[in-house]
């Protein structure tokens, strides 16, 4: 099995260099690492109900064993982690981690980026494409700042009462705007050159007017890129504030995105029947993919990915395997990173549906294992890498599959 895996990503690097452009958009951010006891503990001699309220959230996530995206209604709560030094910054938003990701493959990313903050600028993979192409021009600095987001990770803990697996909460002080780089839009709306792949993001840290401002400039796009015919439209999911904020970037995008993806507590948000049973979870990502009218639907997981797709499905299912191994790289070495083969210490357990299923009315199934760390270095970031890895595949892909229905 390891052997596969080495072959796999030596196959994918190979390939990544002819790729067509891969766009990237739209959501750009700085991350703050924080270690969960030092932010409660600091938290202690905060003062006010806003404060106090913050730190029992945080516990309760801590102790229900999960992390999750947050925004929290504090006054003074960046000037709180403004007086914090952060173990780590990092990139952040799905745009600019997938875009980092594809670079360090040797793939073709193009990112928009409105806010030109030097500070964002510096933690960018020198290969990934800004507009203009002119990187010169392209790093001229603008007065807009990148926001700064806490994250807060927690590790897993063996005795009494705490989380049993390593985490992180993203907390947000104030809504983000996304990236509207309009020399981006012109660019990439233009029939050439041609893009193999599109990954829309970060619509879901908006509300109110501002989502539904965001929604119309997002949705022209959108729309131009189907005039020039991008393949592969990928929308990714994440914690929307609401379900109607949720529901109406989908209404917004509506027959002008092929792909979904998400993790598996985003499913559950997105199905109100019971997810305990693998024909359940099969039940749920067939119907959001009919209700949606989606040519393809992913959901991963610690231990598993699993599709629906029109697709050809023994590519899909390379495509979840490197996809699966390029998170559990970066989780293994704490930051994206190029997987050479399986990580030491992970560990795989099948999934419990086939490789490869016919669906219901067409289409098929696909899953697989994801290699699994007990004690991962970090979990910033595992989905937008999986997201990644899924791309470098399904973004070149030029069909000479042998496979047959059984």
């Amino acid at each position: 099995m390891p052997d596969k895996y080495t072959s796999l990503s030596r196959e994918i690097y190979k390939g990544a260099s002819r790729l067509t452009p891969i766009y990237c958009g739209f959501s750009a951010c700085i991350d703050h690492l924080y270690n969960l006891d030092l932010v409660l503990c600091a938290l202690n001699g905060a003062k006010g109900k806003a404060a106090r309220t913050f730190q029992a959230e945080l516990a309760s996530f801590a102790d229900a064993g999960h992390g999750g995206e947050i925004k929290v209604d504090w006054a003074e709560g960046a000037s709180f982690f403004s007086g914090l030094a952060p173990k780590r910054v990092l990139p952040g938003g799905t745009g600019v981690q997938v875009a980092n990701q594809l670079a360090l493959f040797g793939a073709k990313a193009v990112l928009a980026i409105e806010r030109r903050d030097p500070a964002l600028l510096s933690l960018l993979h020198p290969n990934v494409m800004l507009v203009p192409a002119d990187r010169a021009t392209a790093l001229i600095p603008s007065e807009k700042t990148a926001p700064v987001h806490p994250i807060i990770e927690f590790s897993p803990t063996r005795q009494g009462k705490g989380p049993t697996r390593a985490d992180r909460i993203i907390v947000r002080f104030s809504e983000d705007p996304i990236e509207q780089d309009e020399a981006f839009a012109r660019y990439t709306s233009s029939p050439e050159p041609s893009a193999g792949a599109a990954v829309v993001s970060g619509f879901n840290a908006l509300s109110g007017h501002e989502l539904i401002r965001a929604l119309a400039w997002g949705g022209d796009l959108l729309r131009q890129w189907a005039d020039v015919g991008i393949p592969l439209v990928h929308l990714e999911l994440a914690d929307f504030q609401s379900p109607s904020d949720r529901d109406a970037m989908f209404a917004a995008f509506a027959g002008l995105y092929s792909s979904l993806g998400m993790n598996f507590g985003e499913l559950h948000q997105l199905y109100s029947g019971d997810l305990r049973t693998p024909n359940a979870i099969l039940h749920a990502v067939w119907n959001l993919a009919s209700d949606l009218g989606l040519s393809r639907v992913t959901v991963h997981e610690d231990r598993w990915a699993l599709s629906f797709t029109m697709s050809d499905p023994a590519e899909e299912l390379r495509a979840l395997e490197f996809g699966c191994l390029t998170a559990s790289a970066r989780a293994h070495a704490g930051q994206p990173t190029r997987p050479a083969g399986l990580p030491e210490g992970a560990k795989l357990a099948l999934p419990p549906w086939p490789p490869i299923a016919k669906a219901p009315t067409g289409g098929h199934f696909v899953s697989c294992a994801a290699p699994h760390l007990d004690n991962p270095a970090s979990t910033i970031g595992l989905g937008d890498s999986f997201l990644a890895g899924t791309l470098a595949v399904l973004a070149g892909f030029r069909s000479t599959s042998t496979w047959k229905d059984p």
